[in-house]
């Protein structure tokens, strides 16, 4: 899709600025790749900050993630193409509609959100 200039201000009054190629990412699920499954891209390069994920709170660690989908062979085909077909355990599975699960482990123990 077309390529979004975005930015925030975080709580220390800095800008954070990326660039968002996901021109569809405000239409919903259905406007989006697989609906919402195949991963759109940021390019944090515009800005001065760390990245995100340098100054992220630590302490949690992704222990799974699943997906669902009603054409799960289309949607394996993406994302193997991109790269990322081993992030989804157990590969796609079916169902009618489209939907995510992360499990990650905290300091607080487990989470699981849907």
């Amino acid at each position: 899709g077309l390529v979004q200039d975005c930015s925030r201000v975080t709580p220390d009054g800095r800008e954070l600025r990326w660039r968002l190629a996901a021109a569809n990412h405000g239409g919903g699920l259905a406007k989006l790749p697989a609906q919402g499954l195949v991963p759109f891209l940021i390019d944090w390069t515009p800005s001065s900050m760390p990245h995100p994920s340098q100054v992220a709170p630590t302490g949690c660690r992704l222990a799974s993630l699943r997906a669902w989908h009603p054409d799960p062979p289309s949607v394996e085909q993406i994302l193997t193409a991109l790269g990322a077909g081993s992030c989804i355990d157990g590969g796609v599975a079916m169902a009618p509609t489209a939907r995510l699960e992360a499990t990650l482990e905290t300091p607080k123990g487990t989470v699981t959100l849907k």
